[in-house]
């Protein structure tokens, strides 16, 4: 499932109007623990969008797994669950790009992620943010010889966002994904696709409160902010 696709089945009322519930499920940060979320996946023929910083996965990986999570917290500031990771006998902390080959042989969508995983925010140099949206672009189309036309915020804190970045996404993809909390409907703009956060260790009870549209009441007003500077 390509990028392209993707936009090709958003943009289409009969996605919307069936009345049957539909989810877009995307995961984040390239942790490689989407291995095993690959094979619940394939069981229930279910496609999303894998968001991946490059230089998470192009990195030099180290042997040992303890420093493996000490870089990946301090350069990175992506969570893991180190004695998992022990558990299952992970060397490394990220995908390769050998395991993202795997993803897309399954008809997944890959997208960027940033370069680093940092905030774009207004301080960051044109260097550094042209690297971290469109360089990082271009690396992965070279290395997956494949197109990507979606972007996924870093983080999601005010601090994150800044219109200097969302100028440059704008320029260079045609799906840019966020976490405000809000659906998705036909009128939407595509570059402004709010998701919901769940992480694995949340219960059920909780999740079905995240869905519920209570949770987006939540984020009102975070919502306003950051379409008002995305825009």
């Amino acid at each position: 499932m390509s990028s392209g696709h993707i936009q090709s089945l958003l943009s289409k009322k009969k996605f919307f109007n069936s009345k049957k519930p539909k989810l877009l499920i995307t995961f984040d940060d390239a942790h490689i623990s989407n291995l095993h979320i690959l094979k619940i996946l394939k069981k229930f023929k279910i496609k999303c969008i894998f968001f991946v910083p490059y230089l998470f996965v192009s990195r030099k990986r180290e042997k040992n797994i303890f420093k493996e999570n000490r870089i990946t917290l301090k350069n990175f500031e992506i969570l893991t669950n180190r004695e998992k990771d022990i558990k299952n006998n992970y060397s490394s902390l990220s995908l390769s790009f050998k395991d993202l080959k795997k993803i897309l042989v399954q008809k997944h969508s890959i997208g960027v992620h940033g370069y680093s995983h940092i905030r774009l925010s207004n301080n960051l140099s044109n260097k550094t943010m042209f690297r971290e949206i469109k360089t990082s672009k271009k690396l992965f189309e070279k290395r997956l010889n494949i197109k990507i036309n979606s972007f996924c915020w870093t983080f999601g804190d005010k601090k994150s966002f800044s219109k200097k970045a969302a100028n440059l996404i704008k320029k260079n993809y045609a799906l840019s994904f966020m976490t405000c909390c809000k659906p998705f409907n036909f009128n939407m703009n595509f570059l402004q696709i709010h998701r919901f956060n769940i992480e694995n260790n949340f219960s059920l009870k909780r999740i079905a409160f995240i869905l519920s549209g209570i949770y987006e009441l939540f984020y009102y007003w975070k919502r306003k902010y950051v379409n008002n500077i995305t825009k």
